[in-house]
């Protein structure tokens, strides 16, 4: 069947029909990955790679970068947060809630100095053409928890970051739709190289902040790839509400769960033992 036509290529070269989607799973079921590969500018995916490690909790959304390839490492060691660090090296995530275009979203930036860079930005003509920021430093009212590392001889550097989803106005994140991207910026050599750009979907303008441009994502029950609701036992039931799919799943193999079906079991054992000797 014919779907109907294609959706039009704007000046920044994205459209609907070719976003990127990640459907990704409460943390406990693991993640997903945006690889940061492509240039702004010309697309091409011969960028230096980075990845962002997506999944969600009840209370945050975390992000795990890893950006590998790492020659310089260049920041700013005056810099304190909010200072202007995508001058530098950066990780960026942009971010959104709901399926739409968005209008105003979120910049997270941070640098292999972990100063981090955040605010929300009022983008009404989603190109940058006309922009306002409101910028985050009320720290304690913004419980944003990051960590970074570098490491010099493997050329890499990776930061953690969770940040609140009542940031977003979020309380039940499970099934919510968002519009994400996600960059890193790059000098091969030092401040005298060319910037580079790379991006999870890049756009031709060369700008970050070309929100059609933005990846869709959902964050769904379960795996992520089947969006259940819970593991299924081999009886067909629900195993997070039966006893014994508990006990096979893989997650409570640890030796403190294994230590207390084990006593479990020793407990229904003498149990049954008294009967037999009562009869």
């Amino acid at each position: 069947k014919n779907a109907g036509p294609p959706s039009a290529v704007g000046s920044n070269g994205c459209t609907q029909d070719t976003l990127p989607h990640l459907r990704v799973p409460h943390c406990r079921h693991g993640h997903e990955i945006a690889t940061i590969n492509k240039r702004l500018g010309t697309l091409e995916p011969d960028f230096p790679e980075a990845t962002v490690e997506v999944c969600f909790t009840d209370i945050t959304i975390e992000l795990a970068f890893e950006a590998h390839e790492e020659s310089s490492f260049l920041v700013n060691n005056t810099h304190v947060n909010n200072d202007p660090l995508w001058m530098w090296t950066v990780m960026e995530a942009f971010i959104a809630v709901g399926d739409h275009d968005p209008t105003e979203y979120l910049e997270f930036e941070i640098a292999p100095s972990n100063r981090i860079w955040t605010g929300f930005i009022h983008n009404p003509t989603k190109d940058f053409s006309s922009k306002g920021t409101a910028f985050i430093d009320a720290w304690d009212t913004y419980p944003i928890n990051y960590f970074t590392e570098n490491d010099i001889q493997s050329k890499t550097w990776k930061s953690n970051v969770s940040l609140p989803l009542s940031m977003f106005n979020v309380e039940k994140p499970e099934g919510t739709k968002w519009r994400m991207n996600f960059f890193r910026t790059y000098y091969a050599v030092d401040e005298n190289s060319e910037q580079e750009y790379g991006a999870w979907n890049p756009n031709m303008q060369i700008s970050f902040h070309q929100t059609p441009c933005f990846g869709k994502v959902q964050f769904v029950e379960g795996t992520g790839e089947t969006g259940s609701a819970g593991a299924k036992n081999d009886a067909g039931g629900d195993a997070s509400n039966d006893l014994w799919g508990l006990m096979r799943k893989d997650t409570d193999s640890s030796p403190v769960h294994l230590s207390i079906w084990f006593s479990l079991f020793t407990v229904l054992c003498m149990a049954c033992f008294s009967v037999i000797t009562i009869v």
